[in-house]
């Protein structure tokens, strides 16, 4: 049935169908599209690319012959796609699909490739041009570790360094490849963009957004039953004709045609060490081919959620070829992935929900429903009635009333920071974390404990120069209220 709003709200229009992984976002896309002459345009950076259809849950061939499918195995497996690249391409497949009168539905669970499409102001194709940044050798900083990375970023971008840890090294290397390649801190050029322009531009008149929310009590067994059905399904196959396909590829090409970096404007695009990627790497994984060694789970397919974590049992079954999955399948190496690639999966989810929280929920711009997928029996009445019918009105002209999970404004760029706390080992990130964290027990209870060592320090030194004076006095003065206090009282 064709939606009753005009030809014109059509072509100024777009539909996003949003949520974590697992809520069932495709069905409901497809739906949509079949009652409002839709096409589904996937924001999934994972489906992108050809291949791992079940490791990224890609919809079915009969789905996407019963409605048309756009950037689902666009790129090669062997590339590494920018966001720059998808928004080129996504917003000219939505541009046709406006042309022919048709409703464009975005569906997918990567925030920033939505986020590169509903807004012209952000992941702009070009900032500038290019000039070398004083003091930043390129081929040095790749090799370096977090630490001096962060002491090189302090010394060119103090602000950008105050809100990174030194173990995020991605996004280190990101800031000093910005001021690299333009001779300009990157927060200047952020603060510059954002005081040029409202932070959230909406790209089309009329969008809204369908939310599906879920109990996360019931989301998580519900995402581990998942897992095990891609097992059954053929998951372990499906990896191990990726692994041998993709070493294959890396033996044979050079370095820099296996995973490309050449856009500005690259998410999880530069290389990781393994403490920051929280990649699980074997010791001698696919040993009779050594190019796994130096495969970067943070580009292009390999950060599927999957790939990195079976590495140990592909490297185990490819000590007794050929692979023999029935008789892997209870190994305890094997359990061990499944396991990880849960917790992985559920971690996962929990980021994607505060992503839209913290991004996309504070557009005022946007009409938003949100919807209820905790129980799947009653789908029709809580989530797919209540969405078409939202849709419907906004194409009609009408506005949703503004959603109440709608968050405050967040901080400002130069007023966000993250604050390391030496005493207890932590960095919290913002001034909400970090003040709660000074109240918190076990926050106290390391103060207190310090305090008490240097007590008993100081009075064994008095009672060693005048043995008649007694252990008295109090620890050194700490200041729990500041960050320098609190970092000092831990020697």
């Amino acid at each position: 049935t064709a939606p009753t709003g005009s030809m014109a709200s059509l072509r100024s229009a777009v539909v996003v169908v949003l949520g974590c992984t697992g809520v069932g976002k495709s069905k409901l896309a497809i739906e949509a599209a079949k009652r409002f002459n839709g096409e589904i345009v996937s924001t999934d950076s994972m489906q992108v690319y050809q291949g791992l259809d079940i490791v990224t849950n890609k919809v079915t061939k009969e789905e996407m012959a019963a409605v048309p499918h756009h950037c689902i195995d666009a790129f090669s497996p062997f590339e590494s796609v920018t966001v720059a690249q998808f928004q080129e391409l996504a917003t000219k497949i939505i541009a046709d699909i406006h042309a022919r009168g048709r409703l464009p539905i975005l569906v997918g669970g990567t925030n920033f490739y939505i986020e590169s499409v509903l807004f012209n102001n952000l992941y702009p194709a070009h900032v500038g041009p290019r000039t070398a940044g004083a003091g930043i050798d390129a081929a040095a900083i790749e090799a370096a570790d977090g630490i001096s990375l962060h002491e090189q970023l302090r010394r060119v971008d103090p602000v950008m360094a105050e809100r990174l840890h030194p173990n995020e090294k991605r996004k280190i290397l990101r800031s000093l490849e910005v001021f690299q390649q333009h001779g300009v801190p990157q927060s200047t050029m952020l603060l510059q963009h954002l005081a040029e322009r409202p932070r959230f531009q909406p790209r089309y008149g009329r969008t809204v957004c369908c939310w599906i929310d879920c109990d996360v009590t019931i989301l998580d067994p519900r995402l581990d039953e998942r897992v095990d059905q891609m097992v059954t399904g053929g998951l372990l196959r499906e990896l191990w004709d990726f692994h041998t396909a993709f070493h294959a590829h890396v033996a044979s090409a050079p370095p820099a045609a296996v995973a490309p970096n050449t856009s500005e404007h690259v998410h999880s695009s530069q290389s990781e060490d393994e403490a920051d990627s929280g990649s699980s790497r074997s010791e001698g994984a696919l040993a009779a081919q050594p190019s796994v060694c130096t495969l970067d789970f943070s580009k292009g397919i390999l950060q599927s959620i999957g790939v990195k974590e079976f590495q140990p049992f592909f490297a185990l079954a490819h000590n007794v070829p050929p692979l023999d999955l029935a008789a892997a399948a209870g190994t305890p190496t094997l359990q061990k992935c499944l396991t990880e690639m849960k917790v992985n999966t559920r971690r996962y989810a929990r980021k994607q929900v505060q992503w839209l929280r913290n991004r996309i929920l504070r557009v005022p711009e946007l009409d938003i429903v949100r919807l209820d997928a905790s129980d799947l029996s009653v789908w029709d009445q809580t989530v797919c009635a209540p969405a078409l019918d939202a849709i419907q009105k906004v194409l009609d002209g009408g506005k949703l009333p503004a959603i109440a999970e709608r968050p405050p404004e967040p901080p400002s760029l130069l007023a966000w920071r993250k604050y390391p706390c030496e005493l207890c080992g932590r960095t919290l990130n913002g001034d909400v974390e970090w003040k709660a964290h000074l109240g918190s027990k076990g926050h106290k209870v390391a103060v207190s404990k310090r305090a008490a060592g240097a007590q008993g320090g100081r009075g064994a030194r008095r009672q060693r120069s005048d043995p008649s004076q007694a252990v008295e006095g109090g620890g050194p003065e700490i200041d729990i209220n500041s960050p320098a206090g609190a970092a000092s009282s831990s020697g």
